[in-house]
C-alpha cells in the first residue's frame, strides 16, 4: 500500500501544474478578501470575474472630446454624441470609454492612449489630431 503522507507533503505530485494553479487562485482570493466557494477556489474567482464583466457591460461606452491640457484628467473631456472627425498623429483628440458626465479613465484606456501616441496612429478607443 503506498504511503499517502509523502504525496501530501509534496503537494499534488501527480499534477504539479494543478498545485501551481490552486496556489495562484488562493493568492488572488487572499488579496481580494474573497472566500472560496466550498473547496472549489476556482468557483470564487470565476464568480468575481463574472461580476466584473457584468458591471463593465452595463456601463455606457461613449466618445469624449479632449478639451484641456491634461489627458489623464477626466474634467478635461466633454461628451460627444458621435466620434469626432479629427485627423492627425500628434495629440489626443477623443477617447471612447465608459463614464457619465466625465469619462472613466482606467488602465485599459490609458494603454490605448499610450499605444496611439507611441505609434502616431489612432486606434479603436483613441483618435489623434495634429
Amino acid at each position: 500500500m503506498p504511503d499517502t503522507r509523502k504525496s501530501r507533503q509534496r503537494g499534488n505530485a501527480e499534477n504539479p501544474d494543478q498545485s501551481k494553479h490552486d496556489f495562484k487562485l488562493r493568492t488572488i482570493l487572499t488579496i481580494t478578501n474573497m472566500k472560496p466557494l466550498g473547496t472549489n477556489t476556482g468557483g470564487a474567482l470565476l464568480c468575481l470575474l463574472k461580476s466584473i464583466w457584468e458591471l463593465k457591460k452595463t456601463m455606457i461606452m461613449q466618445w469624449y472630446s479632449f478639451i484641456g491640457t491634461d489627458s489623464l484628467n477626466p474634467t478635461h473631456y466633454k461628451i460627444r454624441p458621435e466620434a469626432p472627425g479629427c485627423s492627425g498623429s500628434r495629440t489626443i483628440c477623443a477617447i471612447f470609454t465608459s463614464g457619465d458626465v466625465y469619462p472613466y479613465i482606467d488602465y485599459e484606456i490609458i494603454c490605448h492612449m499610450v499605444l496611439a501616441l507611441s505609434s502616431h496612429s489612432s486606434n479603436e478607443k483613441v483618435i489623434l489630431r495634429d
